[in-house]
């Protein structure tokens, strides 16, 4: 039995994060090679993309979907996602996270949705996405959870911030500073150049934290569109110590302050 075969079943656990490693892979359209590996930041954890020119994503220009599986089991559990962003509100060029209150909050170009739609209370894997649709240099985006649509839209704003993208925090008052550190699990980080319909959201939903985005299946046809995918651990060449690679085009995230107990990573 390889390696690989020997950690499915496996828990692991680093200082101040978990890795959860659990059954074996499903079959399609599920990725075949899932070792159902997730990653719980807190406090100083974090993940580096920086500022390639691939995500250089305007609100009023570009069509995009951003989104995640999050857990989390309790009503302080909050902070950001991934996020394009600084402090002050209206330089928060691209942001979604989790609000003090346990609610799925986004930004694009300073403009802000609050979806009153708690998803952190119930210690279960939730979807939770964001897709904005570019038009004759106007913009409108609409906030999803579980593929059903939340929160009212929002659009009209812009934003040219140069800063970095960050998986886990947001920058501060300025792109050395940092802050608004995630204290939940996620996993399956994805951007897609062009907006994904509600019916392909749902699918997603549906065919669980483990399917496989970078194929077309029954309701998501957007694959050849998708631009980033961070798994946080399915990929062999994955290590929480000093890279988490990009599944899709090479934009890998360089961890910070993070640990790894787990002979796999």
């Amino acid at each position: 039995m390889n390696r690989f075969l020997l950690l499915l079943s496996a828990v692991a656990s680093f200082s101040c994060g978990k890795i959860e490693l659990r059954g074996p892979p499903v079959v399609p359209p599920f990725s075949p090679t899932a070792t159902y590996a997730a990653f719980e930041r807190s406090s100083s954890q974090y993940l580096t993309i920086g500022q390639p020119a691939a995500l250089n994503l305007a609100g009023e220009a570009d069509s995009f979907t951003i989104s995640a599986w999050v857990k989390a089991s309790s009503p302080t559990s909050s902070g950001t996602i991934i996020a394009r962003a600084l402090q002050n509100g209206g330089l928060r060029h691209i942001q979604i996270s989790i609000a003090g209150t346990g609610e799925f909050e986004g930004y694009v170009g300073g403009y802000y949705i609050n979806t009153g739609r708690n998803v952190v209370t119930d210690g279960l894997w939730h979807y939770v996405s964001i897709v904005n649709i570019a038009s004759s240099g106007s913009n409108t985006f609409q906030m999803y959870v579980d593929g059903v649509s939340v929160g009212p839209s929002g659009g009209g704003y812009t934003s040219t911030v140069a800063v970095d993208w960050l998986i886990g925090a947001r920058r501060g008052a300025s792109n050395t500073d940092l802050g608004n550190f995630a204290n939940f699990f996620m996993d399956e980080v994805a951007i897609w150049r062009s907006a994904l319909q509600p019916s392909e959201l749902l699918a997603i939903t549906n065919a669980g934290r483990f399917a496989n985005l970078s194929k077309a299946f029954a309701g998501y046809y957007s694959s050849a569109n998708l631009l980033t995918w961070w798994r946080f651990g399915d990929l062999e060449t994955d290590d929480f110590t000093s890279v988490i690679r990009d599944a899709r085009s090479g934009i890998d995230a360089t961890p910070s302050n993070l640990t790894s107990a787990s002979g796999r990573l």
